[in-house]
């Protein structure tokens, strides 16, 4: 009897000791319950004064869900511009709900610095800061960009080689990248189709050379009572780079961290002095006061009283609004050395001080990839600095855009170019305004230059 009541105790035991590994060791069964359940406990309990033992379930309560970041990101812009950030904020909110935007817009590039050099000093910078590319080296050498390269590496759902290589190439200062592209601006040559036909002119090709563009520009400009009523050509008044480098000349030693100007070189100077021609000699340009009265180089040739802008592919935000004439476009004249373009571009850094970097490297990653540049390039404004949508025939990038990509140059950028710029712009201003001939302000400009570089 007493051999009976030990084997049934024995087995009673094993039968604890089986429910307890049981209860331990999830199902199939008990997995479904819990991918349906946010968080389950388990319990095996002994009712008291019974041998039973029975299973518990207990529901924990879920923790709440984090709450968003909010980070901000500096720009600026004109309402065109500042409606494209808000479409983009917009856009990347319904992807995620963890990282809130708020844009902080200036209607020109000035202000917009003026206002981050605010934040920054008073120590609350944006977190995401969009500058000019000329000044990317500055921002990288004042230590108000970090480098990107940790976030790079980090984060495997990026890869930089999806990226045109000189679109990341400005973006480096001393060795590692300081920002990323949206995309990059080329030039190209706008014409009144209206203003040729009238003239009897063809179209201008993709083989006019600088003298073709002149004598074109001699015919199509119109005059009343000594006055110019329609001029011939304009580009932005003091840019004259793309057509000295088209004649074999140099602005500076290197493009991108210049150590010495070249403007004084002769193939250079020649150019300078038959670009500030165009306008003091040969009247078919309007002159750096009479385009500032006008409203700007795109109003007048959308009112019809210019028949060749050279202007970028932003331009066509503007452009595209006419309704009067039917306008075209090609690749820019030639030089004697061949063909050139300026590459301009804008940067997208994290701010050193930024209180949230992880959260915005999420931002710029999406805002800099496909999702966000499309918004941009889909509106006219730019190129895409991304390999698969610079081919995207839906964003309908015209061609002679996509043709000079190949030979598009970057403009000028250096660690001091704020300094610089306003030595550079005086002499430019006293040569557009006839003040100064161009073999007297260039090596007086050049020795200015050069000793800031030195500095």
């Amino acid at each position: 009897m007493k051999r009976r009541e030990g084997l049934s105790r024995l087995f009673a035991c094993l039968l604890v000791i089986v429910l307890a590994v049981s209860a331990c060791t999830p199902t199939a069964e008990s997995e479904i319950v819990e991918k349906e359940v946010t968080r389950v406990v388990k319990e095996t309990v002994v009712v008291p004064g019974t041998p039973e033992v029975v299973e518990k379930v207990v529901t924990a309560t879920p923790p709440p869900p984090p709450e968003p970041v909010t980070i901000t990101w500096a720009t600026w812009g004109g309402a065109i511009q500042a409606e494209l950030y808000q479409e983009a904020i917009r856009q990347f909110h319904a992807k995620q709900d963890l990282v809130r935007v708020e844009n902080i817009n200036s209607p020109g590039m000035a202000d917009h610095m003026q206002k981050v050099q605010t934040m920054i000093a008073g120590g609350t910078p944006p977190d995401v800061i969009m500058v000019g590319g000329e000044n990317v080296p500055a921002f990288a050498a004042q230590g108000i960009y970090q480098p990107l390269d940790p976030f790079i590496e980090a984060d495997p759902d990026f890869d930089i080689h999806d990226y045109l290589p000189r679109t990341i190439e400005v973006m480096k200062y001393e060795g590692k990248i300081y920002s990323l592209p949206g995309g990059f601006n080329i030039g190209a040559l706008y014409y009144n189709k209206a203003l040729f036909d009238e003239a009897g002119l063809d179209y201008p090709t993709r083989d006019w050379t600088h003298d073709d563009l002149l004598e074109a520009a001699k015919k199509l400009t119109k005059r009343e009572n000594g006055r110019v009523i329609q001029y011939g050509y304009t580009n932005s008044p003091l840019n004259m780079w793309f057509f000295i480098w088209q004649n074999g000349g140099e602005i500076f030693d290197n493009d991108t961290n210049p150590t010495v100007m070249l403007l004084d070189q002769p193939a250079a100077l020649e150019t300078v002095e038959w670009y500030f021609d165009l306008s003091l000699e040969h009247g078919v340009k309007p002159t750096l006061v009479e385009l500032m009265q006008s409203g700007g180089q795109q109003e007048l040739f959308a009112s019809g009283q210019l028949a060749m802008l050279i202007d970028h592919r932003g331009a066509t935000q503007v452009l595209n609004q006419i309704t009067d004439f039917e306008w075209g476009i090609c690749e820019l004249p030639r030089g004697s050395a061949g063909r050139a373009v300026v590459f301009n571009w804008a940067g997208r850094g994290i701010a050193t001080g930024s209180k949230h970097p992880q959260e915005a490297w999420e931002f710029l990653k999406w805002l800099t990839g496909p999702e966000g540049v499309r918004i941009f390039i889909a509106s006219g404004n730019g190129m895409p600095a991304l390999y698969d949508l610079l081919d995207d025939p839906t964003l309908e990038i015209q061609q002679p855009f996509v043709d000079a990509v190949p030979y598009a140059r970057p403009f000028f950028a250096s660690p001091k170019w704020n300094d610089l710029l306003p030595t550079m712009l005086q002499y430019l201003q006293l040569m557009a305004i006839g003040e100064m001939e161009p073999k007297e302000a260039v090596p007086l400009m050049k020795q200015e230059v050069d000793a800031l570089l030195a500095q």
